[in-house]
């Protein structure tokens, strides 16, 4: 039985932060109702659903059962775990029995063994909440967990939008970007983040983007910058989808369009 986790002894604050804004009531009633799948999550969704032999599946950052409850009768094992106590509680009232559940930080995956799953999820940019020292031990974390040729799949904050995150100039921000974020967002972004301008055109930064009220802390990351992270991590980089199409794209793509909020990436282990 694996025991219940509260976060690793090195804790990051802000990324106690992030776990503890997770867990709140109106955070976890949020996320609860929660449903919608973006386009690239449909495709990932419908590959797996058509696997066979059925898979043995981890998903990282459960949530509200988004995803568990469109996969979980098309796989084989199917494992849950969140951070946040909440997150875990009301995903196991909406599934019951049928998804094995667990509050677990994934910087510490010691209670599963080596090479057990087949495929490892995290989507909707839950390994962002990390910072980038957590993001290293988790990744080695998944890498030791994962079955040889198995796959992550997981999406990631593009950091080549940062600069029009913070840009009050709509000649310069691409109209698409702009529309998310009306001007009193983007001050409140600069007062919350006053070294901002170091963040352009940096392989990856941490901060706060404006996520749930501005409480949360964010990475991003260039994606050429995360195929060699997962490079160093013993993982080789499959495919992307593009959030704006749902279909598969390239890093040059990502790198130069305004519109790539963020990125899913599908990884192999090698």
């Amino acid at each position: 039985m694996l025991h219940h986790i509260q976060g690793a002894k090195a804790d990051n604050s802000r990324v106690r932060k992030n776990i503890a804004v997770y867990n709140s009531p109106a955070n976890v009633e949020y996320y609860t109702r929660f449903d919608t799948l973006f386009s690239p999550e449909l495709t990932i969704v419908s590959e797996i659903q058509h696997m066979q032999p059925k898979v043995d599946i981890l998903e990282i950052g459960v949530g509200g059962g988004r995803i568990s409850k469109l996969l979980v009768e098309h796989v084989g094992n199917y494992v849950g775990i969140d951070a946040a106590q909440g997150m875990v509680e009301s995903t196991r009232k909406r599934l019951g029995e049928a998804v094995e559940l667990h509050c677990m930080d994934a910087r510490d995956l010691s209670q599963f063994k080596t090479a057990c799953f087949d495929i490892v999820l995290w989507l909707y940019n839950g390994m962002d909440t990390l910072d980038h020292s957590g993001r290293t031990k988790t990744l080695n974390e998944i890498h030791r967990i994962i079955k040889k040729n198995g796959s992550f799949i997981f999406s990631s904050h593009n950091a080549a939008i940062i600069p029009y995150l913070f840009t009050e100039n709509i000649i310069d921000c691409n109209i698409e970007i702009l529309k998310h974020y009306s001007n009193s967002e983007i001050e409140t972004r600069i007062m919350k983040n006053k070294d901002y301008r170091s963040f352009f055109n940096k392989p990856y930064a941490f901060f706060i983007d404006g996520c749930r009220n501005f409480e949360l802390y964010t990475y991003y990351i260039m994606p050429d910058e995360q195929e060699r992270q997962l490079r160093r991590h013993g993982f080789s980089l499959s495919k992307l989808y593009s959030l704006e199409t749902g279909c598969e794209t390239s890093i040059d793509s990502a790198l130069s369009s305004k519109d790539e909020e963020w990125v899913y990436y599908w990884a192999s282990a090698v």
